[in-house]
């Protein structure tokens, strides 16, 4: 019994001085803490060209201009056509919002119920009724403080995910 005793004493000491070293006593470091890792870089501006080069990562992209000759871009991903427009620019560049919108000719208006249904569903796009009676939906995006490359990717895919998501809720695609 006092061998038992001693061998419980002998663990918990040993478990208490574990616990209680300092963390520089530890000599295995695992590789990842070893290794600094750089910041992302961010970009700070709408660019289109780099709006473009990731836009092409999920269908056709091209670089144009809007009505007003900002910069936009027109793409295509999974066969439905979108455009992203750039906002807040200064002298047609150093834009600092972008807008991805798209909009579907149904061949007659589309219920309000069925936006509004859309809407109250989804977080990050809205949809409504444009004056010619198609279904819009749209994503407003921020570039104010920067993004980096891995975000803008995952805008990318979300706004393809629910760009498709919101073609076969309106019926454009079963």
């Amino acid at each position: 019994m006092k061998r038992a005793l001693t061998l419980k004493a002998i663990a918990a000491a040993t478990l208490f001085t574990a616990c209680t070293l300092p963390a520089s006593a530890n000599t295995e470091t695992p590789a990842a803490d070893t290794q600094s890792k750089a910041a992302p870089e961010l970009v700070t501006i709408a660019e289109p060209e780099f709006v473009r080069e990731m836009a092409r990562g999920y269908g056709s992209a091209r670089v144009s201009q809007d009505a007003t000759g900002d910069p936009m871009v027109a793409g295509k991903a999974n066969g439905l056509g979108y455009s992203v427009f750039f906002y807040g620019c200064e002298k047609k560049k150093d834009c600092n919002a972008l807008q991805f919108h798209s909009s579907f000719d149904m061949g007659k208006p589309v219920k309000l119920s069925l936006l509004n249904a859309w809407n109250v569903k989804k977080r990050y796009v809205k949809a409504e009724l444009n004056d010619k009676g198609f279904a819009v939906v749209h994503l407003d995006y921020p570039f104010m403080g920067g993004v980096t490359r891995d975000n803008m990717d995952s805008v990318m895919n979300l706004w393809v995910m629910l760009l498709d998501e919101f073609a076969t809720h309106v019926g454009y695609r079963k």
